[in-house]
């Protein structure tokens, strides 16, 4: 049984595979409700609206990455953990990496 906390998993993530086969993964594990977004632009809306408990980010993305939107999700939902992931191999250069670990400041530093 999935722990009553971890009731709502939003995925974002503008490659639409990529959210099928997470999607499909975490309810064959028992997660049964699993939202999806492939707009980024879209994100902050939906939050408005629906409530979730966790939020898994790709960082690259066209219209708004992953490091754009992370800062406006930490800011107005603070409760919200998000874990950042990518399929790419790229790196995240000095001065635009995330700071998650602490909640009270979470603009992009080192």
């Amino acid at each position: 049984m999935i722990p009553e906390q971890l009731q709502r998993i939003l995925l974002i993530d503008d490659e639409t595979e990529i959210l099928e086969t997470c999607r499909h993964s975490l309810r064959s594990c028992g997660f049964s409700d699993v939202l999806t977004v492939s707009d980024s632009r879209t994100v902050m809306g939906l939050l408005a609206r629906e409530e979730v408990t966790v939020i898994v980010l790709d960082l690259s993305m066209p219209h708004l990455s992953g490091l754009e939107l992370l800062p406006r999700i930490v800011s107005q939902y603070p409760q919200i953990p998000v874990i950042l992931a990518t399929a790419n191999n790229q790196k995240i250069t000095k001065g635009r990496r995330s700071s998650t670990a602490s909640r009270e400041e979470p603009s992009i530093s080192w």
